[in-house]
């Protein structure tokens, strides 16, 4: 399965799936619904090809700047955080700094699943954690970061500790194999290329866990 630029998710006033793109560069979506009144799609794609790659990108950081001003009382203390986040990314898409807004649109992801973590879910927090995990490899090694890289690496293979026996109790062998192998990789992995591959199957694998999860069928 091809990916492409990986998807980012992100707050969302409307129901559709598409991102929004700079060179592409997906707009952040996360990965359940959780303020009251904030409709959030689980499952955004990739942007059209046919529209303005700036024009969309622009459209999606408007969407996601006014879901945040409408964020309930409770929410305020994160508020600022997801601002500031916001701002950079928009700076980003303005310069055309492609790795700075994949890295501030995987960061707004990493704030907005922490606060989805607080709502009811059928997804376990951590495989959303994995999602934001399997996106910062591709943007460390795209970056050339091996500090980073080696950070990342010791925390998918201390989520993926804490998810497997969710995965094994609902009946997910395949994807728990899959998975293990990517963590065995990254155990092995030295080369920039190396990690942008495993970070893919990765990300491929998160999504067969999102499926297991919300259907309770292995596809």
């Amino acid at each position: 399965m091809s990916h492409g630029p990986r998807r980012c998710w992100g707050l969302q006033s409307s129901p559709s799936r598409r991102g929004c793109s700079v060179f592409p560069c997906p707009m952040p979506r996360p990965p359940v619904a959780c303020p009251p009144g904030l409709l959030i799609s689980p499952r955004p794609g990739r942007a059209s090809t046919t529209r303005s790659r700036r024009g969309g990108a622009t459209e999606g950081l408007r969407s996601a700047e006014r879901a945040v001003r409408t964020l309930p009382p409770e929410l305020q203390p994160r508020r600022a955080e997801l601002t500031s986040t916001l701002a950079t990314l928009r700076q980003a898409i303005t310069d055309r700094s492609r790795v700075v807004a994949l890295r501030e649109a995987n960061t707004f992801t990493r704030i907005t699943g922490e606060i989805a973590a607080a709502y009811p879910s059928s997804l376990p927090p951590d495989v959303g954690r994995l999602d934001y995990l399997g996106r910062a490899l591709e943007v460390w090694s795209e970056s050339g970061d091996p500090v980073r890289l080696a950070e990342v690496k010791q925390d998918v293979r201390t989520t993926w500790a804490r998810l497997r026996p969710l995965v094994q109790g609902k009946g997910g062998a395949a994807e728990a194999g899959a998975i293990d192998a990517v963590v065995t990789g990254l155990d092995a992995a030295h080369g920039l290329r190396s990690h942008a591959l495993l970070a893919s199957r990765l990300l491929d694998a998160v999504d067969k866990l999102e499926t297991l999860f919300r259907s309770g069928q292995v596809p």
